[in-house]
C-alpha cells in the first residue's frame, strides 16, 4: 500500500519533540510494508525534503509576506490566540498543503489525515482524486467541533470522509455525540519503550548535567497550557528538599520562561529547576527510567505520550485532574491524581509517594501493567488493517503474521 500521510506537525530534527508520534506511527507503518509521502509544514532550519523509513517527507513552505510561523511553537491553535494576525497565513497554509496533497495522492492509494487542519487539503485532494480519506482527530481538534460556527462547518465536512479515527476513550465518547450517525474508530497511539542499563543511565545523565541528582521529569512544550508554575509550588512544598525538577521541552514561549523562571527564584528553587530544552527522543527515555516520579499539572491534553511513556517505564506519575489523564491513570493504583487548586493535600501524596519504597515500587509495577497492551507495532497494524478495509483489498495480507 501507499499513502499519503497529512500532518501539521512533525519532527524538525533529531531532537524535535514536535509530532513525534507521527513519526513513530510513520516508522512502525513501514515496518507493515506500507510507503508514501509525508506532507508537513515547512520551518526554518528543517529540510525541505527528506527520506524517513518507507516515506518521502515534503515540508510545504506556505508564508507569502514572511515565513511561515503558524505551525510549531506552542501549536497552530496557541499561536493563533497568541498572535491573532497569524490567521492571515491560515489561507496559505491550507492551500500550499491541498495543492501538494493533490500531487502526492495522485500516487496514493489513500489519504489520511492527522488533525483537522490537516483534513481540509485532505479532503480536496481526495474530492479531486476520488481516492478515501481517514481523518484522525487530536487535541485541540475538539475544542473547534465545539466552537457553533466552525465546528458546524467542518462537520459538514467531515461527513464526506471515509472514516474517522481517534486516541482516547474521551475522545471517543465526544465524537460519537458529535457524529451519531458514523463510525468512530478508536486506535490509541504506541507507547515507545527503550531499555537501559546502568552504564547507559549514567552516561545520558552526565551528558546533561544531572549526574548524582535525584529527579523528577516533565516533558512538553513549555506554555501556559502546561501550568508549569504548579508544578514548580509543588516542589516546594515537599518535604524532599533534595528532590530536583528536569523540564524537558522547547522554550519558545519566552515571556512564559521568563515568569517561570522569577517564580524559581521568589520560592528559592534556583538550584533544584533544571531546563534542559527538547531533547533526543532516545536520551529522554533514558533519563525517564532513572526519574523518581514524572508529573504534569496540564491543564488540557489529548492522550499524552510522554505520561504513557513513563508508565512504560515503570515511573510512578503524579498528574492534575483532567479527562487526558485520568483515562489513563486511576490513583492511589498507577499513579497520582491531584487537585491543582488543593497543592496542600497534592503534596502530603507526592511525600508519601517518596517517602515509602513499597508503595513507590508496588505503583510502577502496576503503571507498566497498565499499558502493556501497547506498541507502536499494535497501532500500525490497526490502522493497516483499517487502510486494507477502507480500499477493499481481500488480497492483503500483515506482513508480519
Amino acid at each position: 500500500m501507499k499513502i499519503c500521510l497529512i500532518s501539521t506537525s512533525f519532527p524538525r530534527h533529531k531532537s524535535d519533540e514536535a509530532g513525534i508520534f507521527i513519526a513513530r506511527l510513520a516508522e512502525a507503518l513501514s515496518a507493515q510494508n506500507i510507503n508514501g509521502t509525508l506532507l508537513a509544514p515547512y520551518s526554518k532550519g528543517a529540510e525541505v525534503q527528506e527520506i524517513f523509513s518507507n516515506f518521502q517527507i515534503k515540508r510545504v513552505k506556505y508564508g507569502i509576506f514572511s515565513r511561515g510561523k503558524l505551525a510549531y511553537g506552542s501549536g497552530i491553535m496557541p499561536n493563533l490566540r497568541a498572535n491573532p494576525l497569524l490567521l492571515l497565513q491560515v489561507p496559505s497554509l491550507l492551500l500550499c498543503l491541498a495543492w501538494q496533497a493533490l500531487r502526492s495522492t495522485k500516487h496514493s492509494d489513500l489519504i489520511h489525515a492527522h488533525w483537522l487542519a490537516s483534513a481540509l487539503p485532505g479532503l480536496f485532494a481526495s474530492m479531486i482524486t476520488n481516492k478515501p480519506l481517514i481523518v484522525t482527530i487530536r487535541g485541540e481538534d475538539l475544542k473547534l467541533l465545539d466552537i457553533p460556527l466552525v465546528g458546524n462547518l467542518l462537520k459538514v465536512l467531515l461527513k464526506k470522509c471515509s472514516h474517522i479515527t481517534t486516541i482516547s476513550e474521551d475522545f471517543e465518547r465526544r465524537l460519537r455525540h458529535h457524529f451519531p450517525n458514523k463510525q468512530i474508530h478508536l486506535i490509541p497511539n504506541g507507547v515507545s519503550r527503550i531499555s537501559s542499563d546502568a552504564d547507559t543511565l549514567s552516561k545520558i545523565q552526565a551528558k546533561h548535567g544531572v549526574s548524582g541528582l535525584s529527579y523528577s521529569i516533565f516533558a512538553g512544550r513549555v506554555i501556559p497550557l502546561k501550568r508549569l508554575e504548579i508544578l514548580i509550588e509543588l516542589l516546594a512544598k515537599l518535604e524532599n528538599s533534595s528532590l530536583y525538577l528536569i523540564i524537558c521541552g522547547s522554550l519558545d514561549d519566552k515571556t512564559y520562561v521568563s515568569q517561570l523562571k522569577q517564580n524559581i527564584e521568589n520560592l528559592g528553587l534556583s538550584h533544584r529547576v533544571i531546563f534542559l530544552g527538547p531533547l533526543r527522543p532516545e536520551d529522554f527515555a533514558i533519563l525517564l527510567s532513572g526519574a523518581k516520579l514524572y508529573w504534569s499539572a496540564s491543564e488540557y491534553e489529548g492522550r499524552p505520550n510522554s505520561v504513557l511513556e513513563a508508565l512504560a517505564q515503570s515511573v510512578p506519575v503524579v498528574l492534575s485532574n483532567i479527562p487526558g489523564h485520568t483515562t489513563l491513570v486511576k490513583d492511589g493504583s498507577n499513579g497520582v491524581i491531584f487537585d491543582p487548586y488543593q497543592l496542600e493535600n497534592a503534596a502530603q501524596q507526592v511525600n508519601q509517594l517518596l517517602a515509602d519504597a513499597t508503595l513507590h515500587q508496588n505503583m510502577g509495577q502496576k503503571a507498566s501493567e497498565s499499558v502493556s497492551n501497547l506498541s507502536w507495532e499494535g497501532c500500525a497494524s490497526s490502522y493497516a488493517e483499517l487502510y486494507r478495509q477502507t480500499l477493499n483489498l481481500s488480497e492483503y495480507r500483515n506482513p508480519s503474521i
